[in-house]
């Protein structure tokens, strides 16, 4: 808290209960050193739910916000904007997630990183579809976060190992904010969701005189193809990997790899 700012406890205006009226909570801020004092209200959204027991529950929760917000000393109406903290309490659910995904990115590699980043970025989408990013964030519940997992398994037709991965990711962002150093959620919306079962692969092998078949037939129809399927084969690499492969990790002149030893084998075959 800072030294020179002191303000009058936080309530909640309710008009004695009159859902007809706009409901806020205020307080009274002073500025120590000049003397000046502001009456703040905010309205958040409170006045979003028509109904008194959903209205009250949601202003009982805004201003246990406004408290700690005060109490960490991350409100100050009298410093410029150029002058805030850049790493201080994000209020907006896509404020949050994106000083999250900044913070997870300091312990991720570049790879992984971009794994969170498609994530965070669909994510994203999905919300801005509904409006959501505005949310505050304590008022992104798990059926928020159960309703974007619906949406990946009804309308994006993903299956269940999909699921798990964009709940994985996104729960460990939301952790990045319910961490107890940090506090931003009280709870993390996507942990009380469970898994769905993922699918095993079903792969169909081959013997040598079918893999014969299929080299000879790709080599004469489609040389490009036979180049694809090798790649895959030879390297032992997964299409997610194989999505990561520039060109610059081949020295074609050379005919090598500058990447991965497992390329070497597709540029011997290229020999052939």
């Amino acid at each position: 808290m800072s030294l020179s700012i002191t303000w009058s406890e936080p309530e909640l205006c309710t008009y004695n209960g009159d859902i007809s009226q706009p409901w806020f909570i205020y307080f009274d801020i002073k500025n120590e050193l000049t003397g000046q004092v502001l009456r703040k209200q905010f309205r958040g959204g409170i006045n979003f739910y028509p109904g008194k027991e959903e209205r009250t529950k949601e202003g009982r929760a805004y201003l246990a916000f406004w408290k700690k917000k005060l109490e960490s000393g991350m409100y100050n109406p009298w410093m410029k904007a150029t002058d805030r903290n850049p790493v201080a309490i994000p209020e907006t659910l896509k404020d949050g997630l994106a000083q999250a995904l900044a913070l997870k990115k300091t312990s991720l590699t570049k790879k992984s990183f971009r794994g969170y980043r498609n994530i965070h970025d669909m994510f994203l989408a999905w919300l801005e579809r509904f409006n959501y990013q505005k949310l505050r964030l304590y008022q992104f519940q798990a059926r928020h976060a159960q309703a974007y997992l619906d949406f990946l398994i009804l309308e994006k037709g993903y299956g269940g190992k999909t699921h798990n991965t964009h709940k994985g990711i996104l729960q460990a962002l939301f952790s990045m904010m319910s961490a107890d150093a940090r506090q931003w959620i009280s709870a993390n919306p996507f942990e009380p969701i469970e898994l769905l079962p993922a699918d095993s692969g079903k792969n169909i092998p081959y013997d040598e005189a079918e893999k014969s078949k299929i080299i000879e037939h790709l080599k004469l129809i489609d040389i490009r193809m036979y180049y694809a399927v090798a790649f895959i084969y030879h390297c032992f690499i997964r299409k997610t990997e194989l999505t990561s492969i520039r060109v610059g990790d081949i020295d074609w002149e050379a005919r090598m790899s500058r990447a991965r030893n497992g390329l070497m084998m597709f540029i011997q075959l290229l020999r052939t």
